[in-house]
């Protein structure tokens, strides 16, 4: 059951988006920067009413997806652990969407901020976040591969220390030097796909 509570931040941020935009709509471009190549250049743009109001209305679908998203989980203990997560984890995306927002609504002002280093700082605390709530979350019924029980809390247990240390990391990368911070990111970023893939199959593998 969805309830108002857990609506209560994605509503907040949802608001304080759009009232960013309607206040300073007059002075924003017809055409937005929405987008940036990895040398922090923009590379793609959209109309001004699209670009305006789309990320508080994704501040708000997301949140939604992720509250239905649960009534995929059968087992009905996991699915009430799973709707302790939503709440908080849907707090983090809308307030991170709302922290986008404001970059892309700053920058279309002709404000100067680095986005590596924005988004290396919004990234750090997100994984920092994400980090402390994952050894919490249990196995979900799409999971691939399926582990036993006490496999999986071991490798909750792991991913959210790998999560941790590299949100601390992204944090630092903001005072690399300009031109290292992206290609810093996206290695980092694909280690820890790397390791989370591995990390899945080697308890797959010891589970016997």
């Amino acid at each position: 059951m969805i309830t108002m509570k857990k609506w209560i931040v994605p509503l907040l941020s949802a608001l304080a988006a759009a009232l960013t935009s309607i206040i300073v709509f007059k002075d924003l471009p017809e055409h937005m920067v929405m987008h940036f190549n990895s040398a922090g250049s923009p590379d793609n743009w959209i109309a001004k009413p699209f670009g305006a109001f789309m990320l508080p209305l994704l501040a708000l679908l997301i949140p939604l997806i992720i509250f239905l998203s649960v009534k995929l989980e059968k087992n009905d203990g996991k699915r009430r652990r799973v709707e302790a997560l939503n709440g908080p984890i849907a707090a983090m995306l809308s307030v991170m969407l709302l922290a986008i927002h404001c970059f892309t609504i700053a920058i279309n002002l002709g404000y100067e901020i680095h986005v590596g280093s924005f988004v290396t700082v919004l990234v750090g605390i997100l994984f920092i976040l994400l980090g402390n709530l994952a050894p919490r979350m249990p196995q979900g019924t799409m999971q691939w591969p399926k582990l036993p029980d006490d496999k999986q809390r071991k490798a909750s247990r792991f991913h959210g220390r790998v999560m941790l240390a590299s949100g601390f990391a992204f944090l630092l990368f903001a005072l690399l030097p300009v031109n290292w911070i992206m290609p810093a990111f996206f290695l980092l970023i694909s280690a820890c796909i790397a390791i989370v893939i591995g990390s899945f199959l080697y308890y797959a593998r010891s589970r016997a």
